[in-house]
């Protein structure tokens, strides 16, 4: 073998090997994408239940400013009903609800 040929062939080794590199890298640089996308859809959906949780008492506290202030139209608006299925709701959301740790 020439020494031209060895050199070359050398190189091609070398190139190999980075390109391997380079596609585990991809490979890698994809799952972080991937797992990027998860997490930032988790953090919406936990943002939105969170809303959830926060408009509940809001509603809950005008209910009793209202009683405090014998304000009975504002207090008769109140939907204990609604209240109920969305606290019940929110205690079998298997994800984390009111009193739950995932």
């Amino acid at each position: 073998m020439d020494p031209g040929d060895e050199g070359m062939a050398m190189a091609e080794a070398a190139l190999e090997t980075e390109r391997e590199s380079l596609r585990a890298c991809q490979l890698a640089l994809e799952a972080k994408i991937s797992e990027r996308a998860v997490l930032l859809r988790r953090k919406q959906e936990m943002g939105a239940k969170e809303a959830a949780k926060q408009k509940v008492v809001a509603d809950f506290m005008l209910f009793i400013e209202a009683i405090e202030k014998n304000d009975m139209e504002t207090a008769n608006r109140f939907d204990e009903k609604a209240m109920k299925n969305t606290i019940l709701t929110m205690m079998n959301d298997d994800t984390g609800g009111f009193g739950k740790k995932k």
